[in-house]
């Protein structure tokens, strides 16, 4: 299987994304010189009519997100654009729900916001075992939402490079990895292959954050039966396609054609 995809980039419309050349033009551009064939982009969003959004998320709402609609270029170059969005589930609060997903390709959860504190994570819960323990319950509570298609790196805490190998190893030790993972197995749904998940392979040097973590979680995924997706989560061009570098690391989880959630397939 040839990585073909990017699922899940960011446009400027995402308030995340400082990079003003981060236009479908460009991007399609980008990706069409570097052989993709699929693109998924999954701006942030919160619904206005949807009660709990910060004062971050309120601005992006689906009027805004779905602007992108317009800013397409006649000319795809062969790319085949999904107008998706990456929402936000707090515990309490979804960004989204069964109507409004109506209005897009295809929609993510992210489980592991945790830098977006007293608003996804409680301030109080702030170590390594506690990060971890939450991670899964709202990897696990995600799975619940019928009108999802995947989860965004639910395997990556932002904000905890420091400490990923621990949350890694504590993620593989808990009873509540099996549940999560068979779970998202026999939904067939979409776990996330993320660029941010290999400081090595991308040129960074982690002291606490190592490549092999992340391959351990994702064999443990690929034994269970689940579906992925590869994303660069990309904000900026320069990182745009930046998926094909995970080709080695996707013939050594052995992913195959039909590993990839059908909707990516290209």
């Amino acid at each position: 299987m040839r990585i073909n995809h990017d699922i899940h980039i960011h446009t400027f419309l995402s308030n995340c994304s400082s990079d003003p050349e981060q236009v479908p033009a460009n991007m399609i551009k980008q990706a069409a010189a570097l052989g993709l064939k699929k693109l998924g982009f999954a701006d942030h969003l919160w619904c206005k009519s949807l009660p709990g959004a910060s004062n971050w998320y309120r601005p992006q709402d689906e009027e805004h997100v779905l602007q992108i609609k317009e800013q397409l270029p006649d000319d795809l170059m062969g790319i085949e654009v999904l107008i998706g969005c990456e929402s936000e589930y707090t515990g309490e609060y979804c960004g989204i729900d069964a109507k409004h997903a109506e209005l897009f390709d295809f929609v993510l959860i992210p489980g592991g916001h945790f830098h977006m504190v007293d608003f996804v994570r409680p301030k109080e819960l702030q170590s390594p075992e506690e990060l971890s323990n939450l991670l899964l319950e709202r990897n696990i509570a995600s799975l619940d939402f019928d009108f999802i298609d995947g989860l965004a790196h639910p395997f990556y805490i932002l904000g905890q490079t420091a400490v990923m190998d621990q949350i890694c190893a504590l993620l593989r030790k808990s009873d509540k990895l099996k549940i999560f993972l068979d779970k998202a197995a026999e939904k067939q749904l979409s776990l996330e292959i993320n660029r941010g998940y290999f400081p090595q392979l991308y040129g960074r040097e982690d002291a606490g954050f190592h490549d092999e973590s992340l391959l351990e979680l994702l064999s443990l995924a690929k034994a269970a039966g689940c579906l992925f997706h590869f994303s660069s989560d990309a904000h900026n061009l320069p990182d745009l396609g930046s998926t094909l570098k995970m080709q080695a690391y996707a013939e050594q989880l052995c992913i195959r054609e039909e590993d990839i959630y059908p909707l990516f397939r290209a």
